[in-house]
């Protein structure tokens, strides 16, 4: 994080006001844009866009970071630094808990009338809600044989307690003691008071307070709401665990992420960077726990579905504090930073039976973290970075040569130090460069354009740090709407740009340094800027591929204020155009697309808009600037499209026919290819739910209906076509035929149970289907359906396929499964039917898990799995499979296609903190 001031600037307004008004004095011009869908270009990669998290603002202690308790150690400076204590309070460090936070608190309780005691006053206030559960934590000993009794309570604004709970400390030697609080009302600022009820002495260290629900239900975890809020922007990379912090402002108090793992409670205390660095926003009690450590980041990164990359010290401390030698590593002593670095790499990639690697599997993660990217140093600059990055280059090129290391460009966008280390870091060959850049609105709006003349053949751009600083540092629309103009070179470029992070990410709105910041946040609630909607934007809509768009022959990167990338999505089959009209004005365009069937093709719009360039999103009115989402529908090959002034446009448009779109969806799963065939979309009816209370039907279907489909899938591996289920049959083989098969191409067809909507394009007025199929049943469903003569279809269809039926017995999750094909594995999924199954596809290091009905009411039945349907054979076995396999499925972290999950019926399946499961669409689909 640079802590150069920037130039202040002139406001976007007065520009486009000028621009704008000489373009009225004639008649609306209409632009032209060209794109071509049929011209695939560089690739997106799926990292583009990302997150950076630096613990500045509080946004790890206090913030990210769950723990409510400040200096719960006893290891700042000041050891009572967020304590008030009462009563006789010493602090020791004699024969201590822990070795690397050595000091704890002596309470000695001899009846006086002040009472002894201690009381935290968190990180502005400790916020808890009402209906929440929280676990106090502390390490203590007794120094005399009787018990003594602590009363634990936490204390409101108005010093009124609110929760009370009792603790009795025995014995002399250290153990841990917990209880759970409850408190019965919501508060921001409340405290923690610990006070001693009887007679004796006790000695207490790392005193912790932590909510039992934490993001993903980790233990030592993040805060939820903000966890979730990174998630929800979708980031592809995850840069940790900052920028100035990792130099320190001294080589002593440089970030040593070996000293952030292992156990929590003997991570030792570090000074944090920004503690000291603005004389107007100072802050004394600014410490770094370390409880957010390396593993907990690579954790986070899991979580997230990002790809981690980490930032570490490159024998420099900050050069912004530090003028000559004394604070750096003289190259001579390098030695023991470039062992950290490799070192690093065998923590997260390792195997468990390595020295790092079995570090890390021994805090509980046995699989390694497959990291990929390095970053060596931070803003340095001057010959004194690369002579130090060039021993880290050799080094891990010679022991790790996937790893792509980053190095960095130093702290300007442009000038002498800008100019001196690109060429060194071509020179090292680094396979990314770091460019950071805070910079003034009309410094964004002339910069969209940066990348189009970059080298093409040296090392790739990671934009590491960069936001838009108006005068007043405010998190505006103005800003917001200036990067999302400049973001369109990154995207256009994206065979030159490959990583983009704004910085900083966090923000308390009780005790900030810096801004603009991506959230803000307080104790209880947070509050998504309008940037932060641009970088979602961008994440979700990102695409694949590039595509051509141009105005007049050149890419549209400013001319009469509007700015313009296109991508496709082949994931989706759709065509994304994202569009900055940075003026006051309406704008007209008429857009010519290559590469689109003629006619009518669906689409949607969401729509970033203000009329107001200072508009901000506050506590107070947090959705004052939020996309909108509406129907778009674009005629090809020509269409027009009217842009908002001041706007951000993101266009998702169908490359089929609308009902082909709706009717097929195709997904990879390594070299096989998962293509949903979707029969029906609709709504079910509550009537057929079993088990589901008012509370459930308020949250998950207020009108009494949720969203239902009936779908078959097929497989395209290397060698065969397989169908999983037959559908209805009513649109089964128009799907086909929209996919270039007939029914007597399909090889394989495997049933994950015989309900009538699962086998119903098998016959047709008795007549076989799928002349050349093989039909692979449950040996469990054969039986149930061939016990009662009443089973009429079911039996036609068995009978019909005799000749070509295979019987297999599926294995279940968590156990051995069932190999039936090369790449597919069966296991009994839920108890819907006696036989029913699912099929776990694998192809390289790809999986997914096909369902039959994995929910009828999607909706309802995977948020509360207790929830039955009136199809089921047996509501409990059903009950008990669903929930096995929904464990099963998001413990291991592999996507699942279902047959009534509405299009595109393929997703992730996640753990809800208030319980039961979350099912993703995959994206293009929500």
């Amino acid at each position: 994080m640079t802590t150069i001031c920037k130039k202040a600037t002139t406001l976007l307004a007065a520009v486009s006001l000028a621009i704008s008004s000489m373009a009225a004095q004639g008649l609306a011009p209409v632009y032209e844009f060209n794109v071509d869908a049929s011209r695939q270009g560089a690739p997106i990669q799926p990292t583009m866009y990302g997150i950076f998290f630096e613990d500045i603002n509080f946004g790890a202690d206090g913030g990210l970071y769950a723990e409510l308790v400040k200096n719960r150690s006893f290891e700042f400076h000041n050891p009572l630094s967020g304590w008030t204590p009462f009563g006789n309070v010493t602090i020791l460090a004699k024969d201590p808990c822990f070795d690397k936070n050595p000091r704890y608190a002596r309470l000695a309780c001899s009846g006086q009338i002040t009472g002894t005691g201690l009381e935290n006053e968190g990180f502005r206030g400790i916020g808890v809600k009402e209906g929440e559960r929280y676990s106090l934590s502390l390490h203590a000993r007794s120094t005399g044989n009787s018990p003594v009794t602590l009363r634990i309570e936490l204390v409101n604004h108005a010093n009124d307690i609110f929760e009370t709970k009792k603790l009795e400390i025995n014995g002399k030697s250290w153990k841990k003691y917990t209880v759970a609080l409850a408190p019965q009302q919501t508060e921001a600022k409340s405290r923690l008071r610990i006070t001693m009820e009887t007679e004796g002495v006790i000695e207490a260290d790392h005193i912790s307070l932590f909510p039992q629900k934490t993001f993903n239900n980790r233990p030592n975890g993040m805060r939820a709401d903000l966890a979730q809020a990174l998630k929800d922007l979708h980031p592809g990379v995850f840069r940790f665990p900052g920028g100035c912090i990792v130099e320190g402002t001294t080589i002593e108090t440089r970030y040593q992420w070996k000293n952030t793992i292992g156990p929590v409670e003997n991570r030792p205390v570090n000074i944090n960077r920004w503690n000291y660095t603005f004389p107007y926003k100072k802050f004394p009690d600014y410490y770094q726990s370390c409880g957010l450590g390396f593993f907990e980041y690579f954790l986070l990164s899991e979580d997230l579905g990002a790809e981690p990359l980490p930032v570490l010290n490159c024998g420099l401390s900050c050069q912004f504090e530090n003028d000559d030698m004394t604070q750096h590593t003289p190259l001579g002593k390098m030695q023991p930073f470039v062992d950290d670095a490799l070192d690093l790499i065998e923590f997260a990639n390792g195997p468990a039976t390595s020295a790092w690697g079995s570090i890390r599997a021994a805090m509980g993660h046995p699989e390694p973290f497959h990291l990929k990217y390095l970053a060596i140093g931070n803003e340095q600059w001057g010959p004194i970075y690369p002579e130090r990055l060039e021993l880290f280059v050799k080094a891990i090129r010679a022991r790790y040569p996937d790893i792509q290391i980053v190095g960095s460009s130093g702290p300007g966008s442009e000038g002498e130090d800008f100019d001196y280390l690109w060429p060194e870091m071509k020179r090292l060959g680094v396979d990314l460069v770091d460019e950071h850049f805070y910079r003034s609105p009309e410094w964004f709006l002339r910069g969209a354009g940066r990348y189009d003349s970059y080298d093409r053949n040296g090392p790739k751009v990671f934009a590491g740090e960069y936001a838009c600083h108006a005068p007043n540092r405010e998190n505006s629309f103005l800003t917001a709407l200036c990067e999302a103009a400049f973001m369109t070179g990154f995207e256009r470029n994206a065979d030159v740009v490959r990583l983009c992070t704004y910085a900083p990410l966090f923000s308390h709105a009780d005790a900030w340094q810096w801004r603009p910041d991506l959230i803000w946040f307080d104790n209880l609630s947070l509050v998504k800027t309008p940037n932060y909607y641009v970088q979602q934007l961008y994440a979700r809509h990102a695409g694949t591929n590039v595509l051509p768009l141009q105005m007049n022959g050149a890419p549209v990167a400013g001319q009469d204020d509007l700015y313009a990338t296109a991508a496709l999505d082949k994931e989706t089959n759709e065509l994304i155009i994202k569009i900055a009209n940075v003026s006051i004005r309406h704008k007209t365009v008429k857009l010519h697309i290559n590469g689109l069937s003629p006619g009518k093709h669906s689409g949607k719009l969401l729509l970033l808009h203000s009329p107001n360039l200072e508009a901000r999103n506050t506590f107070a009115a947090p959705h004052s600037v939020t996309p909108a989402e509406s129907p778009f529908e674009a005629a090809a090959p020509l269409t027009h499209i009217t842009l908002k002034p001041l706007s951000f446009s993101v266009y998702r448009i169908a490359l089929q026919p609308a009902q082909e779109h709706l009717s097929v969806y195709s997904h990879k799963v390594g070299a096989f290819e998962l293509i949903l065939l979707a029969e029906s979309q609709g709504q079910g009816n509550k009537s057929i739910l079993i088990g589901a209370t008012p509370e459930m039907l308020r949250e998950c279907a207020p009108d009494g209906t949720f969203p239902n489909a009936v779908n078959a899938f097929l497989v395209k591996t290397p060698d065969r076509n397989i169908l999983i289920d037959a559908g209805l049959g009513k649109k089964l083989f128009d799907n086909l035929h929209a996919v270039n098969l007939t029914p007597g191409q399909i090889d394989i067809i495997l049933i994950t149970h015989m309900h009538g909507d699962h086998i119903g394009g098998l016959l047709r007025d008795g007549k076989v289907m799928f002349p050349q199929a093989e039909l692979y049943l449950p040996q469990p469903e054969y039986d149930y359906w061939m016990s009662d003569g009443k089973f009429k279809q079911q039996q036609d269809v068995i009978a019909a396929y005799k000749s070509r039926l295979h019987l297999f017995k599926p294995g279940e999750p968590g156990r051995e499964g069932a190999p039936l094909l090369p790449g597919f594995t069966a296991y009994a999924a839920c108890g819907h039917t006696p036989g029913h199954t699912a099929f776990l596809l694998e192809s390289g290091d790809e999986k997914m898990f096909v369902w039959g009905d994995v929910a009828h009411a999607m909706a309802l039945q995977m948020p509360y799995p207790q929830v039955a349907v009136t199809y089921d054979v047996n509501p409990d076995d059903a009950i008990a499979a669903r929930k096995q396999v929904l464990e099963y499925v998001s413990r291991h972290k592999i996507p699942i296609a279902g047959m009534h999950i509405a299009f595109p019926s393929m997703g992730t399946v996640s753990r809800r903190q208030a319980g039961g499961y979350l099912f993703t669409p995959f994206p293009g689909a929500d």
